[in-house]
């Protein structure tokens, strides 16, 4: 089956951006696409410093964040959908 994650950098849950996301989400589901919305407005991610690890180990050298659980959600998409308000 087919996995499509959503990255909603928009900061209301009710707005626009993850009703465009819901709506969309929907046609994927009806065609038997696996979906999965991660809002970043909920997760504790902290600046990237440039050290090159996750090119290396594929992994992050910061431990004390949510990036590092949203790592295995990307590698496991066959699609991503970036929502952003404008």
């Amino acid at each position: 089956m087919k996995r499509i994650l959503a990255i909603v950098g928009s900061p209301h849950s009710k707005g626009n951006t993850n009703a465009m996301v819901d709506l969309a989400f929907e046609t994927f589901q009806k065609y038997g696409f696996k979906t999965e919305k991660i809002s970043l407005a909920e997760r504790k991610i902290k600046s990237c410093i440039a050290c090159g690890l996750c090119k290396t180990a594929l992994t992050c050298s910061i431990k004390d964040d949510d990036m590092i659980a949203l790592y295995d959600s990307f590698r496991s998409a066959d699609a991503i959908i970036w929502a952003s308000p404008s």
